[in-house]
């Protein structure tokens, strides 16, 4: 995995939703004043497997090459460009 393509998103946890399947969920942090949601499957990482619960600050890693949901568009970013 090219983990320099990695970008992070820090904020506090304000709310976590049921996702689409039993294993997932979504989180949705405040960030710089602005709602990031954040899926989190099966395959997430959670450093030492710590209960993630609302109030928490954190910091999530993505890969930037992957699509992206950006609200009403669908978006790739790799190496600062758009595609």
């Amino acid at each position: 995995m090219a983990y320099e393509n990695f970008q992070s998103v820090e904020g506090i946890i304000q709310s976590i939703n049921r996702g689409d399947s039993c294993c997932s969920m979504m989180v949705s942090l405040i960030s710089n004043s602005n709602i990031v949601n954040v899926v989190v499957t099966g395959e997430t990482m959670v450093v030492d497997n710590v209960r993630l619960r609302p109030g928490m600050r954190i910091a999530a890693f993505y890969d930037a090459c992957i699509r992206l949901s950006t609200g009403r568009n669908w978006s790739h970013h790799c190496g600062g460009t758009s595609r």
